[in-house]
């Protein structure tokens, strides 16, 4: 049965259709069960929020839609290969003015799964918003949040 199989790929025309089925099907297969984590990707890139719902112009309330904005910010600077290091800094610039925020975010970042690398799929870990943080900034750059964590008991 081996040498059937072998022979057949031997034939460079096979052995070109049968790669170039196995790429198309592991390409399938990702995007199938990649496409919640890409869903959300994509969305926070085009999101756009009202400005009401700035704390810099509506009297300093973080709206859960701010709040949501922040959350997903986050996920996108480490969802994929290399990290956002300006927007994780960003994000970390209004929870130091806005601490009380702090909680709200990292409820609303949830658990999702973490694969070394980012990406939310079925073979991750999940890990709460302090491991994906952990995982995806240098040891100084993880301190500072870390003492906010610690301030407000995450």
């Amino acid at each position: 049965m081996k040498s059937k199989f072998f022979s057949f790929l031997n034939n460079s025309k096979n052995k070109t259709s049968f790669f170039r089925g196995l790429f198309y099907f592991v390409v399938g297969f990702l995007l199938f069960f990649k496409f919640k984590s890409i869903k959300k990707w994509i969305t926070s890139k085009l999101r756009r929020f009202d400005v009401s719902d700035s704390p810099f112009t509506n009297g300093g309330v973080l709206t859960d839609k701010y709040i949501q904005t922040l959350s997903e910010k986050l996920f996108s600077a480490m969802n994929w290969f290399g990290t956002d290091e300006k927007a994780i800094e960003e994000v970390y610039a209004v929870i130091t003015l806005y601490p009380t925020g702090l909680l709200k975010v990292y409820n609303a970042f949830g658990n999702p799964k973490y694969l070394g690398f980012g990406k939310n799929d079925l073979l991750g870990t999940p890990m709460d918003l302090k491991g994906w943080l952990s995982k995806e900034l240098s040891r100084s750059e993880f301190e500072k949040w870390n003492v906010l964590f610690l301030k407000y008991g995450i």
